[in-house]
């Protein structure tokens, strides 16, 4: 009989995912731009918030990145007054994600309207 869930598989193609990921940003956090080399992956809508738990909803993000996001909204905590925060990256990441997912995640403090 064919086992339907092979773990082992599982485990390969979700540690295959993990690094394109981290890949497609040059192994560097989406936030910060940070060189790492233990990246975490952040989702960019929190799942508490209603974002899927699925890698087109993920990003590399360094730990100070994704401990000080938590699970606020991206549009929310990314802005301007950190000193991290760079128009670019923010462009990259929105793109990335409304590419995938077909929308831009709300800013619920003043609405998401564009980054020009």
């Amino acid at each position: 009989m064919q086992q339907i869930f092979d773990p082992v598989r599982h485990k390969n193609v979700k540690a295959r995912v993990k690094e394109a990921i981290k890949s497609e940003f040059n192994h560097c956090c989406a936030y910060c731009g940070s060189k790492s080399k233990r990246l975490t992956l952040d989702h960019v809508l929190a799942e508490s918030k209603g974002g899927v738990d699925s890698w087109l909803n993920l990003v590399p993000a360094c730990a100070k990145c994704n401990r000080s996001k938590g699970s606020k909204n991206l549009t929310d905590w990314y802005t301007a007054s950190l000193p991290c925060y760079s128009k670019e990256r923010l462009q990259r990441i929105l793109n990335r994600y409304s590419m995938n997912s077909g929308v831009f995640p709300p800013n619920r403090s003043q609405g998401f309207t564009s980054l020009v």
